[in-house]
């Protein structure tokens, strides 16, 4: 008794994305994608070529937005940087010795270090969104 072998074949939802295993009898054929219900036409994806020995392969582009995390990292830098500087600035007119005064003015310098390394980040992240956007 033997087996009957199906052909699956792999697409993805021209919409979403999303990956669809289908019998290869069924390409182009119009169904619902089971990840996200729009329309989609079932097609077989032609493998890819096999790049010649010693080719170049370039790096594929990611779907990745880097300016939106460095906007985190610049809004949190810039918070921890106004409390540092803030918090040095006060202590240093209440400091009752010099041991405590240096270390005020180390605070509130840290601060104004973050607070610039933070500008340096905002101008990086759009940079990137520049980068993105062409």
């Amino acid at each position: 008794m033997s087996v009957p072998t199906s052909n699956l074949v792999k697409s993805s939802c021209q919409h979403c994305g999303g990956g669809i295993e289908f019998d290869a009898d069924q390409a182009g054929v119009d169904i619902s994608c089971p990840h996200c219900g729009v329309t989609t036409r079932l097609a077989v994806m032609a493998p890819a070529p096999k790049p010649a020995e010693g080719a170049i392969i370039p790096l594929a582009k990611k779907n990745v937005k880097g300016a939106a995390g460095l906007r985190v990292a610049a809004t949190f830098f810039v918070m921890i940087g106004l409390i540092l500087t803030i918090a040095g600035l006060v202590t240093i007119t209440t400091a009752p010795t010099i041991m405590q005064e240096i270390a005020s003015i180390l605070l509130g310098c840290s601060g104004v270090i973050l607070l610039a390394l933070s500008a340096c980040i905002v101008g990086l992240a759009l940079l990137i969104e520049a980068v993105e956007n062409k």
